[in-house]
């Protein structure tokens, strides 16, 4: 009863950020809309590039290493040492964040013209008159913005220790609608198109960190910051995240490696990079990231009981949830990418063309979210034992992986090569993981998660084959693809499908979908 107990507190936990994140998420579409219907693809592949920097950085140090080392260590120290401990460390590693973003923020500013000749080298990029200084004019604003979202990362990690997942996963939302209201800011008041996007980012960073130090000031956990070197914990918690940084480091040298490709192929190949990127986050973030987000703590309290078999229960479980949430939404994106681009993006700047090879990237990375949803549960269980190098090793691999696929592949499939090369890369990881996970954990009850997948295949080909009814009909009534049908589309035919997917897994006994029915039912008779 204990684990079940614990198990469900993962879940709502989960689900509260889950909820979070869906307004963000929501935003952010919102903000695509408006960048790719009122900017050209010159300006939109300048925002993308100089955009990249600063979120390089915020996944490195400040949501990254840092709060995947910072976690267990201030998780112990809260039950061992006492909340003044805790409190202790937080104000140190916080102080030390500080001073190390300040310096990079400087440097980058002063050094952005060198930084953008050695990300953008293709001629492609280089023979567009004026796009380069348009970049390094709009990284420059917005490297302001590493000092305010490290901030923000790193006191949400602290916010997500304490339980309180919905504000800090709310927060990217007022980010988001800052850089809306920026964006519609006429050129003429701004100077140089393009510019108001960049403060928009300043604004919105700034924004979104007020936030998250406000819920710690109310639960008065909001650390101190302060330089003590001797501080319990803090030599653990930088050690830690040295092989961790390592790790995440190579692995976002992946995104680097992708815009220096996408340099040297045409106009708008980051622009549609990034928009796919964008639709593959919507769901990759409301069940993969909110979860392995709420899932760090509890098997961190695990694995520090010393309850191993316990931490097998919850990791299975969480992937088993993963997995019955992804499968349909992969379907979805493949089938429907075509309308759902049009839907979101097709307007003003944005044409028939953008909206071709934006499809045909989603399509391909649809594949990712299986691999994916199996390393948002692995990755944690590796940093809740503290054990961060091991991942860094599989991130190194994977970025030589992708280097050697993308090199010989963009060469012979353009962009569609940069995306394939992405989706191996990504099962690469997961494969790898789970074999360290049988080396350093234990014995991931792999059989269970197999069995678990059988019971999928026959809703998953259901769901495919009212997809393509549905899809098939439409191509019978020759209805051309606006934003009404596009829409008409996506809902109605992602909602039967969806509803035929749940039916079977349902008649299969899906563990996830009669929970789900079962809560419901619980509800009704309550009423």
């Amino acid at each position: 009863m204990g684990n079940n107990k614990e198990n469900q507190e993962v879940r709502r936990s989960a689900g509260a950020m889950a909820v979070g994140t869906l307004g963000s998420r929501i935003l952010g579409l919102v903000r695509d809309i408006v960048l790719a219907a009122l900017f050209p693809n010159f300006v939109k592949d300048a925002f993308v590039v100089a955009f990249r920097l600063p979120n390089l950085f915020r996944r490195l140090l400040g949501e990254g290493s840092l709060s995947v080392s910072f976690i267990p260590v201030y998780v112990d120290q809260n039950e061992t040492s006492g909340i003044e401990s805790g409190q202790a460390l937080a104000g140190a590693i916080w102080c030390i964040l500080m001073m190390v973003t300040s310096i990079l923020s400087v440097l980058g500013i002063l050094f952005m013209p060198q930084i953008i000749e050695l990300l953008v080298p293709g001629k492609q990029y280089q023979a567009i008159v004026g796009k380069v200084d348009l970049t390094i004019l709009l990284a420059r604003v917005m490297f302001l913005y590493l000092f305010l979202v490290t901030s923000y990362a790193f006191l949400m990690a602290i916010c997500q220790s304490h339980k309180k997942f919905f504000l800090p996963a709310l927060a990217p939302a007022f980010f988001n609608l800052m850089v809306i209201l920026f964006a519609v800011v006429p050129n003429e008041i701004v100077g140089t198109q393009g510019l108001q996007l960049a403060l928009g980012v300043v604004f919105g960073g700034g924004v979104q960190a007020a936030i998250v130090i406000w819920q710690l000031r109310k639960i008065k956990k909001l650390p101190r910051p302060h330089l003590n070197l001797k501080t319990p914990g803090l030599k653990k918690v930088l050690i830690n995240m040295l092989p961790g940084m390592a790790g995440l480091g190579v692995i976002q040298f992946i995104g680097i490696i992708n815009v220096i490709f996408a340099s040297q192929l045409e106009q708008g190949s980051h622009t549609y990079i990034y928009f796919a990127d964008r639709i593959l986050e919507l769901p990759m973030s409301l069940i993969a990231i909110s979860l392995g987000a709420a899932l760090l703590p509890q098997l961190s309290a695990q694995w520090a009981r010393g309850d191993v078999q316990q931490m097998h229960f919850t990791a299975l479980s969480q992937m088993k949830l993963l997995f019955f949430l992804s499968i349909p939404c992969a379907i979805g994106m493949y089938l429907l990418a075509e309308p759902i681009v049009v839907m979101l993006f097709k307007r003003g700047e944005f044409n028939s063309t953008d909206v071709e090879q934006t499809m045909r990237v989603i399509q391909i990375y649809s594949y990712m979210l299986l691999a994916s949803s199996m390393v948002r549960v692995l990755a944690p269980s590796f940093y809740a034992i503290k054990n961060t190098w091991y991942p860094a090793l599989v991130s190194a691999i994977c970025v030589l992986v992708h280097m050697v696929l993308a090199s010989q592949w963009v060469d012979q499939w353009g962009l569609q090569g940069i995306v394939y090369s992405l989706v191996v890369t990504g099962f690469v990881n997961a494969s790898l993981l789970l074999a360290g996970y049988f080396r350093f954990i234990g014995k991931f009850p792999i059989f269970d998660l197999i069995t678990y997948w059988l019971k999928l295949i026959v809703p998953s080909v259901v769901m495919v084959g009212v997809l393509l009814g549905i899809l098939h009909f439409v191509n019978l009534l020759q209805v051309e693809l606006r934003f009404l049908s596009a829409f008409i589309i996506v809902i109605i035919g992602g909602g039967l499908s969806v509803l035929a997917y749940s039916a079977m897994a349902y008649v299969f006994k899906s563990e996830e979908v009669v929970q789900i029915v079962t809560l419901f039912r619980r509800k009704l008779l309550r009423k």
